[in-house]
C-alpha cells in the first residue's frame, strides 16, 4: 500500500533558497553518500534534506517490505536529526509518529501525535494518528472524538476512509444509526470504495435489513471486481473478488435463515414459516447461482498464482521460448488479455517467424479489438497451457 493511502501528507512550507535542491534526489542516493556535511549548510537547509531523505527512505520502506526494518530505521534517524535542529517541526515529528505506528510502536507514535496537536491542534494527520491509536486501543469514545475533528479538517482525498473508520467505531459503541448515517457519507464519497461498501454491508447486517445488505453485497461484488480488473488481476485483489462472492452467499443465508420457524432455543429449525416456501426456494436458487458465478473466478486465481513461477523460470532460461509461451497462455485464459499479448510479442521480438506466437498475437489483437471483456476466463490461443 502506498503510503498516500495510509496517512495523509498535507503540504509543506517550502523554504526559500532549497527549491532547486529539492527536485533531485540527494547526492549520493538515499543512503547519503557523497553528500557534503551538513554541518557545512545552513539549519533551514539541513532540515529540508533530511526531511526529503526521510521521505524517500520511508516510501522505500513501504513498497517493499523486505526493507522495512532498515529503512525505517534510517529515516527516523534523519527526522530525530532534524528534530534536535527544530523540535517542533511539525513534518519530523508527524512522520516519526507515522513510522512509529507502522512499526507497531503505538504509544510512542502516540507521544508524538499528541506533541503536534499541541502545537496545531487543527492538524488532520495528528487526529487521524490519534484516532488510529485510539481504534488499536478499542477505546471507542475517545477515537470518535478524534475522528470527528480528522473529518472536520480532511482533505478531500482522505474523506472516505476516515468516514469508514468513523463508522467503524460508532458500530463498536452500537450507536447503529449513526453507523449507518456516516458509512452512507463515505459510500456518496466514493461509490467506488471497498472499504466503504464492506462496512455498509456490516452495518446492514448488524441492523438486520437484509434487504439493504444483500444489495451491499451486490455492489461489494462489482466493486471488487473493479477493483481487480484495474489492478490488471493483481493476485491479492483477485482473491477479494472471489471472497465477494462468499459475502454475497452468508447474506442469502441469513436471509433463508429469516424464512423458518426458530424453537424455544432460538434456533433455526428446518420448517419454513408459513406462506414463505416459494421466497425459500428463490433465495437457494440465488446461492447456487452465486457459486455458480463464482466457479471460473476460482479457477483464473489458479492460473494467476502460476505466473511468478513461470517469470522465474524465464529468468532461469530466457532464450527458452516455451517458458515464454505458456506465461502467455496462462495470461489469456486467466483473462489478461493485454498481458498476454505483449507476452506473445514478446516471443516475436526473439523468434520472428514463431508460428504459435503469429496465430496467438492475431488472435489476441481480434479478440481485444472487439472489447472482449478483461478480468474473464478467455481459451488459450496457442500451444499448451500448463495445467493447474
Amino acid at each position: 500500500m502506498q503510503r498516500s493511502k495510509c496517512w495523509s501528507r498535507g503540504l509543506l512550507a517550502v523554504i526559500a533558497g532549497v527549491t532547486a535542491w529539492a527536485q533531485q534526489p540527494p547526492a549520493g542516493g538515499l543512503d547519503g553518500a557523497g553528500q557534503p556535511p551538513l554541518a557545512e549548510v545552513p539549519d533551514e537547509v539541513q532540515i529540508e534534506q533530511r526531511l526529503q531523505l526521510a521521505r524517500q527512505l520511508y516510501d522505500r520502506a513501504l513498497a517493499d517490505p523486505a526493507r522495512n526494518n532498515v529503512d525505517f530505521a534510517k529515516a527516523v534517524e534523519q527526522l530525530e536529526s532534524v528534530l534536535k535542529i527544530d523540535p517542533t517541526n511539525l513534518e519530523a515529528n508527524l512522520m516519526v509518529g507515522e513510522i512509529s505506528m507502522d512499526r507497531r510502536d503505538y504509544n510512542n507514535a502516540r507521544g508524538y501525535f499528541k506533541k503536534v496537536l499541541r502545537i496545531q491542534s487543527n492538524n488532520f494527520r495528528a487526529n487521524y494518528g490519534m484516532a488510529k491509536y485510539y481504534m488499536l486501543s478499542r477505546v471507542w469514545r475517545q477515537a470518535v472524538l478524534y475522528l470527528k475533528e480528522a473529518e472536520r479538517v480532511s482533505p478531500p482525498d482522505e474523506l472516505t476512509d476516515v468516514l469508514v473508520l468513523l463508522s467503524q467505531a460508532y458500530m463498536e459503541e452500537r450507536r447503529l444509526a449513526d453507523a449507518k448515517e456516516v458509512v452512507g457519507r463515505a459510500i456518496q464519497a466514493d461509490p467506488s470504495s471497498y472499504a466503504a461498501t464492506r462496512v455498509g454491508l456490516a452495518v446492514a447486517l448488524a441492523m438486520e435489513e437484509l434487504d439493504t445488505a444483500l444489495e451491499q453485497a451486490d455492489r461489494l461484488i462489482k466493486v471488487s471486481q473493479q477493483e481487480m480488473i484495474e489492478s490488471g488481476l493483481q493476485i491479492d485483489l483477485a482473491k477479494r473478488f472471489v471472497e465477494s462472492f462468499d459475502v454475497k452467499v452468508e447474506v442469502l443465508k441469513q436471509i433463508h435463515n429469516s424464512l423458518h420457524r426458530r424453537d424455544a432455543r432460538n434456533q433455526v429449525t428446518d420448517e419454513p414459516v408459513a406462506g414463505k416456501e416459494t421466497e425459500i426456494a428463490e433465495v437457494l436458487l440465488r446461492i447456487a447461482e452465486t457459486r455458480s458465478n463464482q466457479m471460473p473466478y476460482l479457477e483464473t486465481i489458479t492460473y494467476i498464482e502460476l505466473l511468478p513461477l513461470l517469470q522465474r523460470a524465464i529468468e532461469l532460461a530466457p532464450s527458452d521460448l516455451r517458458y515464454r509461451k505458456a506465461q502467455a497462455n496462462v495470461m489469456a485464459t486467466a483473462g489478461m488479455g493485454k498481458q498476454s499479448l505483449e507476452a506473445w510479442r514478446e516471443v516475436l521480438r526473439i523468434a520472428p517467424g514463431d508460428e504459435d506466437a503469429q496465430r496467438a498475437v492475431e488472435f489476441l489483437q481480434s479478440q481485444l479489438s472487439g472489447a472482449a471483456p478483461q478480468g474473464q476466463p478467455q481459451p488459450a490461443p496457442a500451444g499448451n497451457t500448463p495445467q493447474p
